[in-house]
């Protein structure tokens, strides 16, 4: 699934990483309704500035999240809860409808205590490596372009060569 982007502004976000100190290791982004998350695989301190930060997920505003479970195939996976009465944690599938979520230890209510969000754009295709063929190019708002442009520059181009050629067969004619 391609999906769709949507942009927002960055603002106070982490700084510092260098994959080559962390084994080539890149972070990844992840669009989805509410935010947009740049996950990052290890610690990691900024040596410019001395800030240390923790492995995770940074929203568009710089909000750290250490884990965040994304809907994929119409539910969400390992959802982590706790019981308003019992403090029980709980992991559990949930559809994100409104169904009751019930303790497994005493069927009181659970409240939902992890981040969840839904893709807008699937991470495997957003962090896929960058495609090599000239025929389409990936744009920045996640458009592909390039083939179009492509056939004009061809059609000028064989417009030219033809008009360079006609004009070259009359001065032939001429002389």
């Amino acid at each position: 699934m391609t999906g769709r982007v949507i942009d927002r502004k960055r603002s106070n976000q982490p700084s510092g990483w260098k994959p080559k100190e962390h084994s080539g290791k890149k972070p990844e982004t992840h669009y989805c309704v509410r935010h947009n998350y740049i996950y990052y695989p290890e610690n990691w301190t900024d040596k410019t500035t001395g800030t240390n930060y923790q492995k995770g997920y940074y929203d568009e505003n710089g909000t750290y999240y250490r884990d965040i479970v994304f809907r994929r195939n119409g539910r969400y996976d390992n959802v982590v809860c706790t019981c308003e009465y019992c403090g029980t944690t709980s992991k559990i599938n949930w559809t994100g409808e409104t169904e009751s979520l019930t303790c497994p230890a005493c069927g009181g209510p659970l409240n939902i205590t992890a981040c969840v969000d839904e893709y807008t754009q699937d991470p495997a295709y957003t962090n896929a490596p960058a495609r090599t063929d000239t025929a389409s190019v990936r744009h920045k708002s996640g458009k592909r372009v390039g083939c179009g442009i492509t056939l004009l520059i061809g059609i000028i181009v064989f417009f030219v060569a033809a008009l360079i050629a006609g004009i070259q067969n009359r001065r032939e004619t001429v002389l």
